[in-house]
Formats: C-alpha cells, sequence, structure tokens
C-alpha cells in the first residue's frame, strides 16, 4: 500500500466518498465499491489504494478524506477528472481530485458584510479596486517579484502582469451560516493566485486577511475565524447545513441532518425519489463537466482487472 503512494509514474488521482473518510468503519468495503462504481461509469477497472494514515479519532469522516485511484492509461484519469463528481441512485457519490492539485482559491472569509458598502455583482468589483490601490498593490507586485527571482520562475510574466491576473479573478459569495441559533451573514472572497510556490500563496493570501476592505462610514469587515466543515463535500468555505450540492438535480448522496439549527452531520440514506417540482430550477451534475452521466456509454474496458 504504501509503495503505491509513491510516485512511481503511474496514470492516478485522488477519490473520496461524500459524506465519508476514506479510514471509516467500512473502508474495505467502501474502495471495493468506489471500483465498482469507476468500471461501470467510466469502462474501465482501476485499483484503488488504500489512504496511508489512520484515523484514530473514531469520527465518521474524519482524516484521511481520499483513497488513491491509478489507472494503466492518463486518458481514464483525465476522465475521471473531468467528471469531478459523480452521483448514483442507490450507490456512492465519488468525487475526484488530481494529484497535486493547485492551491485553493479560497481566500478569506469575513464577518460584517454591510461593511463593504456593496452587494451582489459590485462586491467582486468594490474589493478589487481597493486592492488595486498602491497600500496593497506595491505589496503585491513586490511579492511576485520575489517569486520571478527564484530558480525556474517564468520569465514571460511581469509582476504586473501577475498581479492583474490574480486581481481581476477575484469573485465573491454571499453566504448565511446558522451557529448557535442565530443566523451569521459571511462574504467569501476566492481569487486565483498564478504561482506554484507555496510561500508567494501564503503571502498573497495574508494581504487579503489582513486588508481593510470597508470604509471611514461603515466601518471595515471582520475576518470570520470560526472553523468551517462541509460533512458531505469536506469544504472548508461552508459548513453542512450549507452545501449546495444535495439541492442539485441528479444528486443521490447525503444530505444534512437538518433537526437541529446547528447540527453539522449528514444523513446518508437519500431520499427514495425527487419530484419534478423539488428540481425545478435546479443545474444538475452533468451541467459544466459536473458529473459524469453518460461516461458509461463508453465499450472501451481497460485498466487492472
Amino acid at each position: 500500500m504504501a509503495t503505491g503512494w509513491k510516485d512511481s509514474g503511474f496514470p492516478r488521482c485522488l477519490v473520496a466518498t461524500a459524506g465519508q473518510g476514506a479510514c471509516d468503519p467500512g473502508e474495505s468495503a467502501r474502495r471495493d465499491m468506489q471500483k465498482d462504481t469507476i468500471t461501470k461509469l467510466f469502462g474501465f477497472t482501476p485499483r484503488i489504494l488504500q489512504a496511508q494514515a489512520v484515523s484514530t479519532s473514531g469520527k465518521r469522516n474524519g482524516n484521511p478524506p481520499c483513497n488513491l485511484v491509478q489507472a494503466s492509461d492518463w486518458n481514464e484519469i483525465r476522465r475521471l477528472l473531468l467528471a469531478k463528481c459523480v452521483s448514483v441512485r442507490g450507490g456512492p457519490t465519488l468525487f475526484f481530485f488530481p494529484i497535486d492539485p493547485p492551491f485553493p482559491s479560497l481566500m478569506a472569509i469575513f464577518g460584517k458584510p454591510e461593511a463593504f458598502a456593496e452587494s451582489g455583482p459590485a462586491l467582486a468589483t468594490n474589493i478589487r479596486s481597493r486592492l488595486f490601490k498602491p497600500l496593497y498593490y506595491d505589496r503585491i507586485t513586490t511579492i511576485f517579484q520575489r517569486a520571478l527571482e527564484l530558480p525556474g520562475a517564468a520569465t514571460d510574466l511581469t509582476p504586473n502582469d501577475l498581479a492583474g491576473i490574480m486581481l481581476n479573478s477575484i469573485t465573491t459569495r454571499e453566504v448565511v451560516r446558522r451557529w448557535k441559533g442565530t443566523d451569521v451573514p459571511l462574504v467569501v472572497i476566492y481569487c486565483d493566485v498564478p504561482t506554484t510556490n507555496e510561500n508567494t500563496w501564503h503571502a498573497i493570501r495574508n494581504i487579503f486577511r489582513g486588508a481593510r476592505l470597508g470604509t471611514a462610514v461603515t466601518g471595515h469587515p471582520v475576518l470570520y475565524m470560526d472553523p468551517l466543515k462541509c460533512g458531505v463535500c469536506r469544504g472548508v468555505d461552508h459548513d453542512t447545513l450549507m452545501c449546495i450540492l444535495p439541492s442539485l438535480r441528479h444528486w443521490f448522496g447525503p444530505r444534512p441532518n437538518g433537526n437541529s439549527d446547528d447540527d453539522n452531520t449528514v444523513n446518508e440514506e437519500p431520499p427514495a425519489s425527487y419530484t419534478l417540482n423539488a428540481q425545478r430550477g435546479q443545474r444538475g451534475l452533468t451541467g459544466r463537466g459536473r458529473g459524469g452521466g453518460r461516461s458509461g456509454q463508453s465499450n472501451r474496458r481497460g485498466g487492472y482487472r
């Protein structure tokens, strides 16, 4: 098992089962289910290697989250990564991730969103314009200048190019978290940092987390420090009750247990059926490359037996 996780040149990626950790009780049967699901939907038989570490917490959905998928051809792995997620009625819901994922796009989560003095589409524009001010822009370009001086760095872009690419990628999401009986409005900020250097990414994220993004009249948003963790998709920019995946059409995976205001657990028994009215207006998992609903039509079978 340990040797399988080493970089041996085999085509590979990561797979996680929604609502479950890779070392939770029943992990052996879950690996078999992952293998069978990939075989049926994508037409090749992979090897599924157990996660290296063992969770000792005894909690469901504990770390580590992923097993390793090995295939015989990189095109098979690319199909899994293109699908991103598959949800099977009466079966598992699987997420696929690259073995070397890019740095997260999540930069910061802020409370007191009214201090931004904007909302909706104008919010990202407002944040972008504040970070273009010399106080922050000069710090950003200095960070990228240092990154370009590192061995092996790209030489066809300038610090200003990189800063522009990054700032123009800023997006936001306005959410409400139910916490301790109270609705907590939050603003989540994302952007793509054009770097492969971990120190550069952390330096840019620190600028976002320390920036004063409000006004003299409204005050400034407050960095939200309470941890968030979704029991469905394992995201850290929302908790279980905030996850949008269970509301999507063709989602047959675990659903939040909404019996209490702050319950952050999931119900692993999906509804027996979905009505058309419940699905109306929702984007399915097959939209925008999220699902692999038609992948099973491939007649080619390969991989490991």
